[in-house]
This record gives C-alpha cells, sequence and structure tokens, in this order.
C-alpha cells in the first residue's frame, strides 16, 4: 500500500522508498516501524513520526513509499 493511502494513526513499517537522499537524511528508509500522524486534504503532505521527530513528506513522495500496515 502507498503511504498517501494509508489513514491517520496507523502503524506501519516501511517496505520500499524511492532512491531520494533527502528521504535518508531526514531517516526515512526501509524497515522503519512509524505511524501517519496526520494527512492534509487535497493533495496536500503526510505528516509521519520518525523517531520522536515528525517529518512531512509531500504527496508525490508519500505515493512512492510502499508501506505494510501493522496492527
Amino acid at each position: 500500500m502507498q503511504l498517501s493511502k494509508c489513514k491517520c494513526n496507523s502503524n506501519c513499517i516501511i517496505k520500499s522508498i524511492p532512491n531520494d537522499c533527502l528521504l535518508q537524511s531526514l531517516g526515512v528508509c526501509e524497515g522503519l516501524h512509524t505511524s501517519v500522524f496526520s494527512k492534509m486534504p487535497l493533495g496536500g503532505p503526510v505528516l509521519i513520526k520518525v523517531g520522536k521527530r515528525k517529518v512531512a513528506l509531500g504527496k508525490e513522495i508519500a505515493d512512492k513509499i510502499i508501506i505494510e500496515e501493522v496492527h
């Protein structure tokens, strides 16, 4: 599933990310356990938790990140 399709407050594991140095510098990597904190309407950014920080990702990038929901 795409990260942009994940529901708010859902826990997930990142399975695949695009090859982007910016994502790596933000701490977003494959195998990361994260949660979707909020999603802005109309194609706005997706806010995820990375450790103790929150990181905003544009919808275009969030569409390319593949996740698996964890229950």
